[in-house]
């Protein structure tokens, strides 16, 4: 069970390095779909380090990321209010930077 766990977590490392990948090459619509599963495979995991809050909330920050760059305002308030949530549990530091994200996006 530990071995198909970690084939998981490393299944969900590559969608997201994908989904960051086309986001950084400006390809939001295809980063969403890369990230939306690493999102869905991650966070089906069991609790521990092979769940990481801390990556759920960082992938949520992309989806985010990617909504707001394909300018749905709403689905990348969502996903950033989601991801500052486990944020504040975990991380002040980027825990600010996705309130800054909600910042920007409600001028």
């Amino acid at each position: 069970m530990a071995d198909a766990a970690r084939d998981q977590r490393v299944q969900a490392q590559v969608l997201y390095e994908l989904g960051s990948t086309q986001y950084a090459m400006g390809r939001a619509d295809d980063a969403k779909g890369f990230l939306i599963r690493a999102h869905r495979m991650r966070a089906n995991l069991g609790d521990g380090e092979i769940r990481s809050p801390r990556w759920i909330a960082r992938t949520l920050e992309m989806l985010g990321q990617a909504a707001e760059e394909q300018g749905h305002v709403s689905r990348a308030s969502r996903f950033y209010k989601t991801s500052l949530e486990q944020y504040e549990l975990i991380n002040l530091r980027d825990a600010e930077r996705v309130r800054q994200r909600l910042r920007k996006l409600a001028e």
